[in-house]
């Protein structure tokens, strides 16, 4: 059986540390990003089940969507925000 992956996005290494030992210690599979570019390329590449997101992030980048695309179109896309 797989493990569930889950995304860690947050600039402070201590945090991240933390996050990892308990989540691994439970049975997750954890990768981490430290920004929100790397955060984009790691969903595309990694897929992870679920995503922990330091909503305080300061590089954090707001994409729109394309015009005439609707909300339910791109519900498998990731979106950052502030």
């Amino acid at each position: 059986m797989d493990r569930t992956k889950i995304l860690v996005v947050d600039d402070n290494p201590m945090i991240r540390k933390g996050l990892s030992v308990r989540l691994r210690a439970n049975g997750y599979e954890v990768s981490f990003a430290e920004d929100a570019i790397s955060a984009t390329a790691a969903l595309a590449k990694q897929k992870p089940d679920l995503v922990i997101l330091d909503l305080g992030r300061h590089g954090a980048i707001a994409q729109k969507r394309p015009s005439g695309e609707h909300p339910g179109d791109c519900a498998d896309r990731p979106r950052f925000g502030w």
